[in-house]
């Protein structure tokens, strides 16, 4: 991309106002995030600004340069599902974040409401300033038709009520959409639309229930459409082709049917894993 074609989203920001969060919402249906926009880090620190990116994920802090996870970032407490802070203002991760000017925070519809009022105070806090974030300027972005913050047990309103734009700060954020993703292609507008009807509930019913596509059922198994009679275990293109399910449990009785086609040249080719980080809550309690 030529040079004068980037649009340093740091610099359009501080057009608007320095005080105030921002928060950059991106066109549903394209997966952008603010990863997608390309910042000129090198540039703010030459100019004395400091930049620090902190995405709700481990895969997100790897893509951005010298990002950490919002977790580690402001230590919040994950036993109290971080509804606080960890940090004090005399430690030396506190002191760090004084002179930072520009918090970049990618991924914000995954993040609990709780987690942004923590870190609004642990920043007041540490700058002593009674001014929203502490007066830095907070960019955060995310589409919150796509992927909810994780509630227990939680019910629809639940999640609803977790969003950020449910917070007490929601007033003081300034909402800046995104008109266009670089990396959207032609190619897949018809459902890219569908997709954006959905999410805006103009193609659902009363329940939530949305009308599939004619052309995108499948009377036969899901399994056989995606993976075929057999699974070769030496085939490479395997890595594309994936099923998604809403829930774990749900991918349970694909995941097993799909193991049995596996064809292997003996035992040697099987590893049995029995413990996963990423567990079923209905594995060992009832759920509702």
């Amino acid at each position: 991309m030529a040079d004068d074609c980037i649009v340093d989203v740091v610099d359009r920001m501080l057009l608007f106002s320095r005080d105030l969060a921002q928060i950059l919402v991106p066109p549903v249906n394209q997966r952008p995030s603010l990863s997608d926009v390309p910042v000129d880090y090198r540039q703010h620190e030459r100019q004395r600004c400091q930049v620090l990116c902190v995405p709700w994920t481990g895969v997100a802090a790897n893509l951005q340069p010298n990002a950490k996870t919002f977790t580690s970032a402001f230590k919040l407490n994950i036993v109290d599902r971080n509804r606080t802070s960890l940090m004090k203002r005399q430690q030396k991760e506190t002191r760090q974040l004084m002179p930072t000017e520009i918090i970049i925070w990618n991924e914000i519809s995954t993040t609990p409401k709780c987690a942004l009022v923590a870190v609004d105070g642990l920043l007041c806090d540490t700058v002593q300033n009674d001014r929203p974030f502490g007066s830095k300027l907070y960019i955060i972005g995310g589409d919150f038709r796509q992927v909810f913050p994780i509630v227990e047990y939680g019910q629809r309103d639940d999640f609803v009520d977790s969003f950020v734009t449910e917070s007490v700060l929601r007033p003081v954020l300034k909402i800046h959409r995104v008109q266009v993703n670089m990396r959207a292609r032609e190619a897949g507008l018809e459902w890219a639309n569908f997709l954006l009807d959905k999410s805006n509930g103009t193609i659902n019913d009363g329940e939530g229930r949305v009308q599939i596509l004619e052309e995108l059922r499948r009377q036969g198994s899901v399994v056989t459409e995606v993976f075929g009679e057999f699974i070769s275990a030496g085939d490479t293109n395997l890595y594309e082709q994936a099923i998604l399910a809403p829930t774990t449990i749900s991918v349970r009785q694909p995941n097993n049917e799909a193991l049995k086609r596996l064809c292997t040249c003996g035992p040697q080719d099987v590893r049995i894993y029995k413990r996963t980080v990423d567990e079923a809550l209905g594995s060992r309690r009832k759920l509702r």
